[in-house]
Protein backbone atom coordinates (compact mmCIF):
# COMPACT_ATOMS: atom_id res chain seq x y z
CA UNK A 1 0.00 0.00 0.00
CA UNK A 2 1.38 3.39 -0.97
CA UNK A 3 1.18 6.15 1.61
CA UNK A 4 1.14 9.78 0.63
CA UNK A 5 2.09 12.70 2.84
CA UNK A 6 2.03 16.45 2.44
CA UNK A 7 5.59 17.78 2.63
CA UNK A 8 6.11 20.15 5.52
CA UNK A 9 9.36 21.67 4.29
CA UNK A 10 8.02 23.36 1.15
CA UNK A 11 6.45 26.76 1.38
CA UNK A 12 3.44 28.02 -0.51
CA UNK A 13 3.38 31.53 -1.95
CA UNK A 14 0.30 33.18 -3.41
CA UNK A 15 0.40 36.73 -4.80
CA UNK A 16 -2.68 38.78 -5.60
CA UNK A 17 -2.01 41.74 -7.88
CA UNK A 18 -3.91 45.05 -8.18
CA UNK A 19 -5.72 44.67 -4.85
CA UNK A 20 -7.43 47.54 -3.06
CA UNK A 21 -8.36 46.16 0.36
CA UNK A 22 -8.79 49.45 2.21
CA UNK A 23 -12.40 48.83 3.34
CA UNK A 24 -12.24 45.04 3.48
CA UNK A 25 -11.45 42.51 6.16
CA UNK A 26 -8.89 39.95 5.08
CA UNK A 27 -8.88 36.42 6.43
CA UNK A 28 -6.47 33.68 5.45
CA UNK A 29 -6.03 30.08 6.49
CA UNK A 30 -3.40 29.02 7.31
CA UNK A 31 -2.13 32.38 8.52
CA UNK A 32 0.21 34.00 6.05
CA UNK A 33 2.06 37.29 5.75
CA UNK A 34 0.38 40.42 4.43
CA UNK A 35 1.69 43.97 4.44
CA UNK A 36 0.45 45.95 7.47
CA UNK A 37 -0.28 48.98 5.31
CA UNK A 38 -0.77 49.17 1.59
CA UNK A 39 2.16 51.63 1.20
CA UNK A 40 1.09 52.39 -2.35
CA UNK A 41 1.50 48.73 -3.33
CA UNK A 42 -1.46 46.85 -4.66
CA UNK A 43 -0.11 43.34 -4.08
CA UNK A 44 -0.86 40.91 -1.28
CA UNK A 45 1.74 38.21 -0.78
CA UNK A 46 0.54 35.17 1.13
CA UNK A 47 3.24 32.80 2.29
CA UNK A 48 2.81 29.80 4.53
CA UNK A 49 5.44 27.40 5.85
CA UNK A 50 3.77 24.30 4.44
CA UNK A 51 2.34 23.19 1.15
CA UNK A 52 -1.24 23.53 2.31
CA UNK A 53 -3.92 24.75 -0.01
CA UNK A 54 -4.51 28.42 0.83
CA UNK A 55 -7.96 29.70 1.63
CA UNK A 56 -8.14 33.45 1.07
CA UNK A 57 -11.21 35.64 1.54
CA UNK A 58 -11.65 39.39 1.44
CA UNK A 59 -15.06 40.58 2.54
CA UNK A 60 -16.65 43.92 3.16
CA UNK A 61 -18.11 43.40 6.64
CA UNK A 62 -19.85 46.76 6.56
CA UNK A 63 -22.23 45.63 3.83
CA UNK A 64 -23.48 42.64 5.81
CA UNK A 65 -23.61 44.64 9.03
CA UNK A 66 -25.72 47.31 7.35
CA UNK A 67 -28.28 44.81 6.10
CA UNK A 68 -28.41 43.11 9.49
CA UNK A 69 -29.16 46.48 11.10
CA UNK A 70 -31.95 47.13 8.58
CA UNK A 71 -33.57 43.78 9.41
CA UNK A 72 -33.15 44.45 13.13
CA UNK A 73 -34.86 47.83 12.86
CA UNK A 74 -37.65 46.41 10.69
CA UNK A 75 -38.34 43.39 12.92
CA UNK A 76 -37.08 44.03 16.45
CA UNK A 77 -38.13 47.62 17.08
CA UNK A 78 -41.84 47.19 16.20
CA UNK A 79 -41.95 43.96 18.21
CA UNK A 80 -40.44 45.70 21.24
CA UNK A 81 -42.88 48.60 20.95
CA UNK A 82 -45.79 46.17 20.56
CA UNK A 83 -44.81 44.29 23.71
CA UNK A 84 -44.31 47.54 25.62
CA UNK A 85 -47.69 48.90 24.54
CA UNK A 86 -49.49 45.63 25.40
CA UNK A 87 -47.86 45.52 28.86
CA UNK A 88 -48.61 49.21 29.49
CA UNK A 89 -52.22 48.72 28.43
CA UNK A 90 -52.64 45.84 30.91
CA UNK A 91 -50.80 47.77 33.62
CA UNK A 92 -53.05 50.82 33.23
CA UNK A 93 -56.18 48.66 33.20
CA UNK A 94 -55.11 46.64 36.25
CA UNK A 95 -53.74 49.38 38.49
CA UNK A 96 -55.48 52.61 37.46
CA UNK A 97 -58.63 51.07 35.94
CA UNK A 98 -58.03 53.05 32.74
CA UNK A 99 -58.77 51.21 29.52
CA UNK A 100 -56.36 52.21 26.76
CA UNK A 101 -56.00 50.14 23.61
CA UNK A 102 -52.61 48.57 23.03
CA UNK A 103 -52.83 49.73 19.40
CA UNK A 104 -53.37 53.32 20.51
CA UNK A 105 -50.36 53.09 22.83
CA UNK A 106 -48.32 51.62 19.97
CA UNK A 107 -49.13 54.62 17.77
CA UNK A 108 -48.41 57.06 20.63
CA UNK A 109 -45.02 55.46 21.38
CA UNK A 110 -44.01 55.38 17.69
CA UNK A 111 -45.05 59.03 17.30
CA UNK A 112 -43.09 60.04 20.43
CA UNK A 113 -39.96 58.22 19.23
CA UNK A 114 -40.28 59.74 15.75
CA UNK A 115 -40.70 63.21 17.27
CA UNK A 116 -37.61 62.83 19.47
CA UNK A 117 -35.61 61.56 16.48
CA UNK A 118 -36.84 64.46 14.35
CA UNK A 119 -35.88 67.04 16.99
CA UNK A 120 -32.25 65.93 16.88
CA UNK A 121 -29.42 64.34 18.79
CA UNK A 122 -29.43 66.90 21.62
CA UNK A 123 -33.09 66.24 22.41
CA UNK A 124 -32.60 62.50 22.06
CA UNK A 125 -29.66 62.61 24.48
CA UNK A 126 -31.69 64.60 27.01
CA UNK A 127 -34.59 62.14 26.79
CA UNK A 128 -32.17 59.22 27.17
CA UNK A 129 -30.67 60.86 30.26
CA UNK A 130 -34.11 61.29 31.85
CA UNK A 131 -34.97 57.65 31.10
CA UNK A 132 -31.66 56.38 32.55
CA UNK A 133 -32.14 58.43 35.73
CA UNK A 134 -35.62 56.93 36.05
CA UNK A 135 -34.26 53.41 35.55
CA UNK A 136 -31.57 53.90 38.19
CA UNK A 137 -34.15 55.31 40.60
CA UNK A 138 -36.42 52.28 40.12
CA UNK A 139 -33.52 49.84 40.62
CA UNK A 140 -32.33 51.72 43.72
CA UNK A 141 -35.86 51.75 45.17
CA UNK A 142 -36.19 48.02 44.50
CA UNK A 143 -32.83 47.29 46.15
CA UNK A 144 -33.68 49.40 49.22
CA UNK A 145 -37.11 47.77 49.50
CA UNK A 146 -35.59 44.29 49.38
CA UNK A 147 -32.92 45.12 51.95
CA UNK A 148 -35.40 46.74 54.36
CA UNK A 149 -38.15 44.10 54.02
CA UNK A 150 -35.81 41.13 54.40
CA UNK A 151 -33.86 42.55 57.34
CA UNK A 152 -30.37 41.79 58.64
CA UNK A 153 -31.39 38.51 60.27
CA UNK A 154 -31.93 36.93 56.83
CA UNK A 155 -28.58 37.94 55.34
Amino acid sequence: MTQYAVPVSESTIETLHNVDYKDYQISMYPTGNTPIENNGEENIIWQAPSAQDPNFAATNGGFLTGWMMVFAYVLYVPAGIALTSAYTSQLLAGSLHVAVSARALFVIIVAAVALVAYLGVKTSTSVDLVLVVGEVAVIAALAITILVSVGPADY
